[in-house]
């Protein structure tokens, strides 16, 4: 109907300028142009037409709003384009029975892959990747607060300026600056690494037409990622995986307390100052479970009043000296020559890259008589600004 719409507005503006055309030849020369009428005739038989068309689409849409509401078939999605639809279809195919050549058509017509034909397998559904990456965000308090950036490339190139942005009021004061100081760029890479996943179905579940196989697939892959991920953004060394914040210890400011299995208020407090003012707005503590457990009873000294505050509203966690707790699993727990709390503005100070989605392999034969589906994603992670991250760690023994 927009299309409709649009060529009739187009004609009807076409009507309008040849007239005109044919009123200042008149006035102009005394005679008119006669072609003229032809062609103002054909445009009124196109608007005519046009005009049915348009009584048609509206009288068709009239008819559906009135018919009683009908169920949806599974494999097809709502305000899906008909390529979304046909897709999915040729998935739940693959995923069931193997059939591969008309999602491998599909995908060959696509840009999908965004020319990563090389990649293993075929990309899921946009509503299984939908409940992937919601899952994911679910689960992995880290995607939550730092920044996440998609891309379709092997690595996310950023530039750093370790002296900053130039900036200034005027064009003599930037021609000063560029004049007096020599800006040398350095490059940052952070490449994606293959996650992947492996799990089986027996076929009785695969045939089962009760059972939504995309929707269970998706939960079992999210619920094998997170996992990984949880672990990489802090603990991971770069070598396949993302690389966490703790492979930063002694780029990372870090404030050493004085015990090795008891967290003061002290400590808690020179960690708050040690991070610059300007990530202060945005700054969050991160913890395991058992540090936050610990944390729980601490008191300030002078006031009696725990510094622990829980939140009992739903718009945010609870708070520590004012700032956001996040109970991050995979965080150290207290102990000797430990980190089990960094402090900052994590969104400026790690980036999570993700490329495309997710790909799927089924494999009947390996594992028989079960099936197996090879599942992969590729993810980075690395990070950005070293001065946005505060450390606390323990004393040794």
């Amino acid at each position: 109907m927009n299309n409709l719409l649009s060529t009739l507005f187009s004609l009807v503006q076409d009507f309008k300028q040849i007239t005109e055309k044919q009123n200042h030849k008149i006035l102009a020369e005394g005679s008119p142009d006669p072609l003229i009428p032809d062609q103002l005739s054909n445009i009124e038989k196109a608007i005519h037409q046009c005009r049915t068309q348009l009584e048609q689409k509206i009288a068709q849409t009239q008819t559906a709003i009135s018919r009683p509401p009908v169920e949806v078939k599974s494999s097809m999605i709502l305000n899906a384009s008909p390529w979304e639809n046909e897709h999915t279809k040729a998935f739940e195919s693959y995923l069931r029975n193997g059939t591969e050549p008309p999602l491998l058509n599909l995908e060959k017509k696509s840009s999908i892959n965004n020319g990563a034909r090389s990649d293993i397998g075929y990309s899921v559904t946009n509503k299984m990747q939908t409940h992937i990456e919601q899952d994911l965000l679910n689960l992995v308090p880290f995607r939550k607060i730092a920044q996440v950036i998609q891309i379709s490339s092997d690595s996310l190139e950023i530039i750093d300026d370790p002296k900053g942005i130039t900036s200034g009021w005027s064009d003599a004061g930037l021609a000063e600056t560029e004049k007096a100081n020599a800006t040398n760029f350095e490059r940052h890479s952070i490449p994606v690494h293959e996650l992947y996943a492996q799990p089986k179905a027996a076929q009785k579940l695969i045939d089962d037409p009760r059972i939504r196989i995309d929707e269970w697939l998706s939960g079992v892959l999210a619920e094998s990622f997170y996992q990984k991920e949880n672990d990489a953004f802090i603990n991971g060394d770069g070598e396949g995986k993302p690389r966490g914040i703790l492979a930063y210890t002694e780029m990372l400011k870090t404030i050493k307390s004085a015990n090795t299995e008891k967290i003061t208020p002290e400590d808690l407090i020179k960690l708050f100052y040690s991070l610059p003012p300007q990530y202060l707005q945005n700054a969050k503590f991160i913890m395991s479970r058992g540090a936050a457990q610990s944390l729980r009873t601490l008191q300030d000294q002078k006031s009696g009043q725990y510094l622990w505050q829980q939140n009992l509203a739903e718009d945010g966690g609870d708070k520590l000296l004012g700032a956001e707790v996040i109970i991050v699993p995979n965080m150290p727990d207290i102990g000797p020559n430990n980190y089990p709390i960094a402090f900052g503005d994590f969104a400026r100070g790690y980036v999570i890259v993700d490329r495309n989605g997710t790909r799927i392999l089924r494999d009947p034969f390996t594992h028989k008589p079960y099936v197996k589906f090879f599942a992969t994603r590729r993810v980075g992670g690395d990070v950005l600004d070293t001065k946005a991250i505060c450390l606390l760690q323990m004393a040794s023994k």
